[in-house]
């Protein structure tokens, strides 16, 4: 099963029954790539659907939706993914829910392409705590304690794809290929992404 097909099957679960994707994909074969796909689309998800309304009449519900946000996440929001390839692959992914929903999927998602920069600046026009993808009481709660700036600021570290990290204990040192964190070279270290933590040297 694809990684996309994997996040697809993921991300309605959690729609549809609370049950967070990191748990649903422990055992996929395609981990690492579904769970990148779902958490963009998690921590992106306000902003996404908006988009998304710009180009649906109704947004559908189920694997429908969730079809619709990876594709999106992987236009609008994961900088580097080859569009071309994201779309066909997002529709092979779609097809198990029908000939009609890889169509629409499909029609959608080359829609997005084509109008991603005037939808993107429509995007920038509508409220803060949408455009940051943060619930609009607690963007509210955050700006009256912390200002704007120092909000927007935690947004955009909340919205970003964090680091795995590993402090080895003494007298162990850091793991081939793992890199000094800025805010603790001397011990704690950036685990390179991909890669699972239980094979790095001195895991066990």
């Amino acid at each position: 099963m694809s990684a996309r097909r994997d996040a697809i099957f993921a991300l309605a679960l959690w729609r549809i029954r609370g049950l967070f994707p990191a748990q649903t994909l422990k055992t996929a074969a395609n981990h690492a790539d579904a769970l990148e796909l779902t958490s963009a689309v998690l921590r992106r998800r306000l902003s996404l659907e908006w988009v998304l309304k710009q180009c649906v009449k109704r947004m559908p519900t189920g694997e429908l939706w969730a079809a619709l946000m990876i594709g999106a996440a992987q236009l609008l929001v994961m900088p580097g993914m080859a569009e071309h390839a994201a779309i066909a692959e997002t529709v092979e992914a779609a097809k198990p829910i029908g000939r009609d929903a890889a169509k629409f999927v499909n029609a959608i998602l080359r829609r997005i392409q084509r109008e991603k920069e005037d939808l993107l600046a429509a995007l920038a026009k509508q409220p803060d705590y949408l455009q940051w993808d943060i619930p609009r009481a607690l963007w509210e709660r955050w700006h009256k304690t912390y200002g704007v700036e120092r909000t927007r600021a935690i947004a955009e570290a909340m919205r970003g794809t964090p680091s795995v990290c590993v402090r080895p204990l003494p007298p162990h040192a850091a793991p081939a290929g793992c890199t000094p964190h800025p805010a603790d070279p001397e011990g704690t270290f950036i685990v390179p992404r991909h890669t699972p933590i239980t094979t790095l040297e001195g895991y066990a």
